[in-house]
Formats: C-alpha cells, sequence, structure tokens
C-alpha cells in the first residue's frame, strides 16, 4: 500500500469520526420537541440534558490532550468510538431524563478525545505549513456532520422516532470505530514509511509509568504558557456563542418568536453550519496565505459582534430571507476561525507536545458551550414556559452571546503570538506537494 494511499484512507475515517462529533453535538436542537414530552420534561430543561455533552467534553481535554501524545490515536479512537456510540444507544432506549443525560454525558465523553487524537494523526502525517489547510478540510467534513443533525435528522426522526434514530447513530458509530483501530497509526514510521519533514518519530517508552510521566510533563509545559491562557479564554467566550445557538437554542428560537414551523426552523439553521463546509476552508486558506492568525481572528469577532447585536436590537423583526445570512456569518465568524485559531495552540509548543497543547486548548471551547447553554437554560426557564418570548431571547441567548463575544475581542487583542516566514510557505517544495495532493 502507497504511503499517499494509506495516508488519506486514514484522513477520510478520522474525518468521518469527527463528523459523527457534530452529529451528535447539535441533535438536541431538532429532537428536544420529541424527546421532551417522551422524558416527561419541559424543553428548556433538555438545554440541561445538551450541556451534558459539553461539560464531559471539556473535562476529558486535558486527560486526552497528554494521552493522543504517547498513545497511538488509532486506539483512542476505536476506544472512545465504542463509549459515545454506547451513550448514543443509552439515550434512544432510555424511560426516563437521568438515564437519557447519563447516556448524553457518555457521548460527550466519547466524541471529546476524537479531535484531539485526530489533530495527533495529522500532525505526524502531514507537512506542518499545510496543517491549518488539512485543519480546515477536517472542520470542513465535521459541518457535514452538523447539517446532518439538522433537516436530515428531523427526516429521520420523522421516519423512525428519535429513539431509533439515536440508536442506528450509534450503531454506525460502532462501525466506524473499530475501522479506526484496524487502520490509524500514529505516524507512517510506525508502518515502515519514512518520517514526514517536520515531524517528530514516535518515543518508545519502555512502562507505562514513563508514559504517563511523559503526558504529566506535557500537561506541566502548556499551562505554564502566559499565550496559552489568554487564547485559551478568548476561545471560551467566543466559540460559546456558536454552540450555543447551534447545539441547542437555534430552532427553538424561531419556532417561539417567529412561529416557524420545527421543520422550516430546522432549514434555516443548517446556514449556521454550512459554514464549516465553506466557512472554515476559506478563513483556513486565508490565514495560509496572508500568515495571519491573530489579525484575521480579531476582524472576524467583530464582525460576528456586529451581527450579534442585528440579533439583539431585531430580535424578532429580522426579515425570514435576512435570517440565512446573517446565521451563515454569525457560524462564519464564531466557529470557521478555528480552522486557524486552534492551530495557534500547537504553535506555542515543540511538535511532540501538539496534542497536549490542543487539547487543554479544546477544553476551553466546550467548557465555554456548557457555561453559556445552561445560563440560557437558567434565564428562560426563569422567565416562564415554552414559548418564550422575544424578550427572553434577547436577554437569555443573544444578550449572553454579545457580552461573550465582547470580553472574546479584549482577551484576542492582547495575545502576541509569532508571525510564520510566509517566503518559506510559499517556496518550500513539501508544502506544494502537499497542495497538490489536496
Amino acid at each position: 500500500m502507497s504511503f499517499g494511499f494509506r495516508k488519506w484512507i486514514s484522513f477520510i475515517i478520522c474525518a468521518i469520526c469527527y463528523a459523527f462529533c457534530h452529529l451528535h453535538r447539535y441533535s438536541p436542537s431538532v429532537l428536544a420537541p420529541d424527546m421532551a414530552p417522551d422524558l416527561n420534561v419541559t424543553i428548556s430543561k433538555l438545554g440541561i440534558f445538551s450541556s451534558m455533552y459539553f461539560w464531559s467534553y471539556a473535562a476529558m481535554q486535558p486527560i486526552i490532550g497528554c494521552l493522543a501524545d504517547v498513545v497511538d490515536p488509532g486506539m483512542i479512537l476505536f476506544v472512545s468510538g465504542m463509549i459515545s456510540s454506547l451513550g448514543s444507544i443509552i439515550v434512544g432506549i432510555s424511560s426516563t431524563f437521568v438515564m437519557a443525560s447519563i447516556g448524553r454525558f457518555m457521548v460527550g465523553i466519547g466524541v471529546s478525545c476524537t479531535f484531539v487524537s485526530v489533530c495527533r494523526f495529522m500532525a505526524n502525517w502531514f507537512n506542518p505549513q499545510t496543517y491549518t489547510l488539512i485543519n480546515s478540510i477536517l472542520l470542513s467534513i465535521g459541518g457535514i456532520g452538523g447539517i446532518s443533525s439538522q433537516k436530515p435528522l428531523l427526516l429521520m426522526s420523522h421516519s423512525m422516532g428519535w429513539r431509533w434514530s439515536m440508536i442506528t447513530i450509534g450503531i454506525f458509530g460502532l462501525v466506524f470505530a473499530i475501522l479506526a483501530g484496524i487502520i490509524v497509526r500514529d505516524s507512517p514510521i510506525t508502518l515502515g514509511y519514512p518520517k514526514v519533514d517536520g515531524t517528530e518519530p514516535p518515543i518508545k517508552r519502555d512502562s507505562v509509568a514513563l508514559l504517563f510521566q511523559d503526558a504529566w510533563d506535557h500537561l506541566i509545559e502548556v499551562i505554564m504558557i502566559p499565550e496559552f491562557w489568554v487564547h485559551a479564554m478568548s476561545i471560551f467566550f467566543s466559540t460559546s456563542c456558536f454552540q450555543n445557538v447551534s447545539g441547542m437554542w437555534a430552532v427553538p428560537y424561531m419556532t417561539d418568536t417567529y412561529g416557524f414551523s420545527r421543520d422550516k426552523a430546522a432549514t434555516i439553521s443548517i446556514s449556521l453550519l454550512i459554514v464549516m463546509i465553506f466557512g472554515s476552508p476559506i478563513l483556513g486558506y486565508i490565514s495560509f496565505k496572508t500568515g495571519m492568525k491573530k489579525g484575521l481572528h480579531i476582524i472576524c469577532l467583530s464582525f460576528g459582534f456586529s451581527v450579534t447585536l442585528v440579533f439583539v436590537i431585531f430580535v424578532n423583526k429580522v426579515p425570514e430571507l435576512a435570517l440565512y445570512p446573517l446565521f451563515f456569518f454569525f457560524g462564519a465568524t464564531t466557529t470557521s476561525t478555528q480552522s486557524f485559531t486552534m492551530p495557534m495552540f500547537k504553535d506555542m509548543v515543540r511538535p511532540s507536545c501538539s496534542a497536549a497543547a490542543t487539547g487543554c486548548g479544546n477544553m476551553f471551547v466546550f467548557l465555554g458551550a456548557a457555561i453559556a447553554q445552561s445560563t440560557t437554560s437558567l434565564i428562560l426557564n426563569s422567565s416562564g414556559k415554552s414559548p418564550y418570548s422575544p424578550q427572553s431571547y434577547r436577554i437569555a441567548l443573544w444578550g449572553v452571546c454579545l457580552i461573550s463575544l465582547s470580553c472574546a475581542i479584549i482577551l484576542a487583542s492582547y495575545l502576541k503570538m509569532p508571525q510564520l516566514n510566509q517566503e518559506n510557505i510559499e517556496h518550500d517544495p513539501s508544502v506544494d506537494e502537499e497542495i497538490d495532493e489536496l
């Protein structure tokens, strides 16, 4: 088997596993009205159910980040895929809200391992200078999973019910977890291929004690970097806005304030998630060609702030046709930016610590989402029962987003990052070869 074929088939399997993360992440947005009566809870309480994914996801990030540097990512994807798939099946067969929440928590634990493990795989199999572009493609494929969680999942739910929909997703997740365990490996060297320029060969550790010692050392190295905390908190505030809207409240917001049917609201909300297919590669390519990361991040956040301000002012008066572009640009400026902001964590450390840095940084993405979803749920719940008023959404959803983006802009402006050598990027032949493959 040629190096190129093995690299790309492994990447495809990794990317599909990552798409399942997004499918799980945003599914409560369209399934909530069906799940709530079956579980005997209000829709607002399902915001707590949805946030269970983010709490467990966030808690796992530092752990999996350190382990991904020292454990084969294929094995991690296999074990974590089994856990998330079992969790999805438990959600499908649950008879109580508590049981469903436990399943959702397991889904979060399982899928939490995917992104960092895939990033570790990419760091060893692709040239570092094309890492941002490959990361953009990964996010784009994740966006396909996100889109599948909207109208396609709703149609699936209409056809077989929400329970069998979750069970079916769990079964397919098991299949790709097994494929990842069989095919994906941490480094080309493990399979007898030559080392990719700019990467480090895997270190053979003679004992489990040494493995965990190295993982701990990587964690300490990351948390001692001041720039890590500034960037992590900026990500904490910015991406939480997108996860809060797309992961739970986009569809209820439109059905409550505009009176749209759930089908129509789910169709409109696709514009929130399609940005990952188009916005992530575009922003990643702009960052690659210009060398801009910090400046591009601030520009995007400022644009996202302006879009959010429109929703705050005209909470239920935005024309229907305007919702599509507004949601698109809101998503592009609050989550597509990860195509170049997540690699910034990798830029802060030596190559052997890249997964630890990415995992620790990624923790703040989902910690922010968990807190934002819980906050919005609590504020809405205190305002009465569904359907909630436009004023409630103005404060609980869009007001929270506006404050968060303000904090993100301030923090991003204080970040100090080294700039890539643009001349080397344009003329390095190995980079040209990687781009030709794309």
